[in-house]
């Protein structure tokens, strides 16, 4: 997320962080483990109600929340406040989704993803 929001703004041109970070989704949501947290563990079910139980999205949610918590609260602040003012649309152009055949298909959810991924904790 911080080498996207680096290297992608204008001037400096450079996009190849996107595939990675469609790569981090892909494998996080994937994972037998998510899918145990996720049923098993969340046993309320708040993070796939706050996703309108779409499992994809809920995982997604949690790997946003597990990226702050490795970061101490003012990185992880700054990291979120900056990618919320990401050009997810430049990000989107940028994910060579032939090369990432998990990756979804549909924009719409691609784009939720990639805000999700952006959150922190709810």
């Amino acid at each position: 997320m911080r080498a996207w929001i680096d290297r992608s703004q204008p001037g400096r041109g450079e996009y190849k962080d996107a595939i990675d970070i469609a790569t981090a989704i892909v494998w996080f949501i994937s994972s037998d483990e998510i899918e145990t947290w996720l049923y098993e563990e969340d046993k309320d079910n708040a993070l796939l109600m706050a996703a309108d139980f779409d499992p994809a999205l809920a995982a997604t949610m949690h790997l946003s929340t597990q990226i702050q918590a490795h970061l101490s609260p003012s990185v992880a602040k700054e990291l979120f406040r900056q990618w919320r003012q990401t050009d997810i649309d430049l990000l989107l152009r940028n994910i060579r989704s032939h090369e990432l055949p998990n990756w979804p298909t549909a924009k719409a959810q691609q784009r939720n993803l990639l805000t999700a991924i952006g959150q922190g904790r709810l």
